[in-house]
């Protein structure tokens, strides 16, 4: 039975069933899935990547899709350039962290970096106790999700997508937090 594989990824099997009725072989139907695959695949965008480019499901699959398209620039509100700069600095503190430490201490960073957003962000003059705010575990896991992503990255795709990442990430905490009354 044909199948059709994502590098060395087992994507789907075509089987008579699904070949049945369509007035086409098991063979010829596995053909037309591959060809749609290899046109919509580099158009998928996860959302656990968060931005990275497409084009690698079709070139492992020697594809001829669109490939990775064009990002537009990142625009950042007057109002949080300064915020989004200090977030930036503490994604490149996090992605210099040995392994064993951050391990050690990332869910305490992620933690940190998250009070430091809501402060920054979203209080006046008092803050009230952030480790009693509803939704701060889902805004610390997001800004772990965050750091953990950009620890991974290449030092360029950081450099390219870093200011992505602190909007994002920006974007995630406030909408998991309450504002500041």
């Amino acid at each position: 039975l044909p199948a059709i594989y994502i590098g060395g990824t087992f994507l789907v099997q075509v089987r008579p069933g699904d070949a049945a009725g369509t007035g086409s072989s098991v063979s010829g139907l596995a053909r037309q899935w591959l060809a749609a695959f290899r046109q919509q695949f580099p158009r998928a965008e996860p959302v656990t990547k968060m931005g990275r480019g497409g084009g690698g499901a079709a070139a492992s699959t020697g594809g001829t899709g669109p490939g990775p398209t064009r990002r537009q620039p990142v625009v950042v509100p007057d109002e949080d350039k300064a915020l989004v700069e200090e977030i930036e600095r503490l994604l490149g503190d996090g992605r210099a962290l040995p392994a064993e430490e951050f391990e050690a201490k990332g869910t305490a960073v992620a933690a940190e970096t998250t009070a430091l957003i809501w402060r920054l962000s979203a209080c006046a003059t008092t803050c009230g106790e952030f480790d009693a705010l509803q939704g701060r575990d889902q805004a610390v896991q997001s800004t772990l999700n965050g750091l953990k992503y950009a620890r991974e990255m290449s030092d360029q795709a950081f450099s390219d997508q870093r200011t992505l990442i602190a909007v994002t990430l920006l974007k995630r905490v406030r909408t998991a937090l309450p504002p500041a009354s």
